[in-house]
């Protein structure tokens, strides 16, 4: 994305795609303004005992730093089945001050 005045990157809740910023604001997207570039890994797959898990990650660029590729956050999200209807979430989020977010939890489907 080398347009940064024109073009952003959604924050995960809204796909983590990049879209024109008033096109976000008229549709009410979060973006994060200070990253520039995104690389995304996405696996889904069959559990062992019904249903299915889920594993992404999204590593952010800042367009602030002066190295090429100056890291900026990686966001972490990922479900498990334990069985068909019990799953297992887990998220993990850190940017260069530290850890900001660390969740787990369970979802319960029928």
């Amino acid at each position: 994305m080398l347009d940064t005045g024109r073009y952003a990157i959604t924050t995960p809740e809204y796909g983590s795609k990049i879209e024109e910023i008033t096109e976000a604001l008229e549709d009410g997207h979060e973006y994060y303004p200070d990253y520039w570039e995104l690389f995304s890994i996405a696996v889904t797959g069959d559990g062992c005992c019904g249903g299915s898990y889920n594993f992404h990650a999204n590593t952010y660029f800042n367009k602030n730093t002066t190295a090429l590729f100056g890291w900026g956050m990686t966001h972490i999200e990922a479900t498990i089945p334990i069985n068909s209807v019990i799953f297992l979430t887990g998220q993990v989020e850190a940017d260069t001050s530290g850890f900001d977010h660390f969740g787990f939890g369970f979802k319960v489907g029928w």
